[in-house]
């Protein structure tokens, strides 16, 4: 079975990097990519850990269009009244970046 995904968007914030114990960083970016119609947009939650973490929190700003590689991961919880939950992300393997250097460098926070 096979259980890849290949997304193209643009990310709604700069990316969240949390510092983990030893070696295992975690970044997050929430990215906005195109329905069917220009007016539609799906929300993907990405989450990325250790050298793909590191690459995304330096080089990803908010606005930028890049192309995300990985995997779709859904976990259960339950909430505070005990009712089951279920939510998905994508695990990040990889990410390639959409635009020039200068179009870039738009984004980057001044």
């Amino acid at each position: 079975m096979m259980n890849k995904v290949l997304l193209e968007g643009r990310p709604i914030w700069d990316p969240v990097y949390e510092a983990g114990k030893g070696n295992a960083a975690k970044t997050t970016i929430v990215l906005a990519c195109n329905g069917y119609s220009s007016q539609d947009a799906d929300f993907i939650k990405c989450i990325a850990w250790g050298k793909a973490a590191d690459m995304i929190h330096q080089d990803v700003h908010k606005g930028m269009l890049i192309s995300v590689e990985g995997q779709v991961r859904t976990y259960r919880y339950k909430d505070e009244n005990g009712k089951r939950n279920f939510s998905s992300f994508v695990k990040v393997d990889h990410v390639n970046y959409l635009e020039s250097k200068a179009e870039r460098k738009k984004c980057e926070p001044s």
